[in-house]
């Protein structure tokens, strides 16, 4: 996949690439697109990771990242490359009744 995107003048950072965002979901309404590439986990958007920033590496870091955020009721900070754009989004989740709501309906 680093190659890939190199190949068509991406940057060649390790990160999960996002294939589709499901609208009205928190990842849709923190601005998540398809094609954005998750890099980090944290609130750095430099190119370089700092300290500040954990690598974001495979669907297991981004799964147990999520899960804490969930677990503490805190939002989720990811750095996302968009093209050579990097940025940081935060998604927080909804509340367990918004989401049982949905469910009923």
């Amino acid at each position: 996949a680093r190659r890939a995107r190199a190949a068509v003048g991406l940057s060649d950072r390790a990160g999960l690439l996002v294939q589709e965002v499901q609208a009205a979901t928190p990842a849709a309404d923190a601005g998540l697109q398809p094609g954005d590439l998750l890099v980090g986990l944290g609130k750095d958007t430099t190119p370089d990771t700092t300290p500040d920033t954990t690598p974001l590496l495979s669907c297991v870091d981004l799964a147990a990242a999520t899960a804490a955020a969930l677990d503490t009721h805190q939002p989720l900070v990811l750095s996302v490359l968009r093209g050579e754009d990097s940025r940081a989004v935060t998604i927080t989740a909804a509340a367990p009744d918004e989401v049982q709501s949905t469910l009923d309906a």
